[in-house]
């Protein structure tokens, strides 16, 4: 994410040489530059930026009058080659005071500080897991939140399902096709017009018995092929 910056000195080769520094660092965009500070407070509005490179003494106003008079102001790194300005820039809060002659490595300095305090939130905190899947149960007349991966299988009893886990089993109002697309999850399986299954709890196969573990399930015969294709190829 690039910082927008503008450099506001009313001499030429101050400019350039913070132009150039400016091209050597990839997140700093330059918007414009200007030598006049009345023109440049114009200029601001129809080309807002984050970053100012100002010097103190020009013509016309100073660059602290400049700043009494800017209103939303970015955050400024002041230029000047006369280190008596430096406890007034401070008085400013500005985000650093560059004296004139500019080094490349004093130049790097300041701009690294303010990126570091200018990084979206989002880069500063670590990544956020992914959310657990999970399902909403209704069961006499209260909700229960089960996350899919707890759930083994699902049996189908007419206009009603179970949902097995692990620790307990749930009945509640729901047909198979339609609780199979609530689960919207690539692990479960219908193997059988009565049973769907949790391929994450899928042990072994023999016969027509499938193991959950400490559970076991029968195997459609016209769902066999597409089921055994599915375990061998996972």
């Amino acid at each position: 994410m690039s910082i927008k910056c503008a450099i506001i000195d009313d001499e030429p080769l101050a400019r350039k040489v913070i132009r150039q520094y400016l091209d050597q660092v990839s997140w700093l965009e330059l918007v414009f530059e200007e030598g006049n500070p009345l023109e440049a407070i114009s200029r601001l509005k129809r080309e807002p930026v984050e970053l100012i490179f100002l010097d103190v003494k020009m013509p016309g106003i100073t660059g602290l009058e400049f700043l009494n008079i800017l209103q939303n102001r970015p955050k400024i790194i002041l230029t000047t080659a006369y280190r008596d300005y430096a406890l007034d820039g401070f008085e400013y809060e500005v985000a650093d005071y560059l004296l004139k002659p500019i080094s490349l490595e004093r130049f790097l300095k300041a701009v690294h500080k303010i990126h570091q305090t200018e990084l979206p939130v989002s880069n500063q905190l670590p990544p956020q897991k992914p959310a657990r899947p999970s399902i909403i149960i209704k069961q006499d007349k209260k909700l229960y939140k089960v996350f899919l991966d707890e759930i083994s299988h699902i049996e189908g009893l007419k206009d009603y399902v179970k949902v097995h886990t692990a620790e307990r089993m749930y009945i509640t109002y729901h047909t198979m096709q339609g609780i199979l697309q609530d689960l919207d999850s690539a692990d479960f399986m219908r193997v059988h017009k009565s049973f769907i299954i949790n391929l994450q709890h899928f042990r072994s196969l023999e016969g027509s018995i499938i193991s959950l573990g400490n559970q076991t399930v029968p195997l459609g015969r016209t769902y066999r092929e597409s089921f055994v294709q599915r375990i061998t190829n996972a």
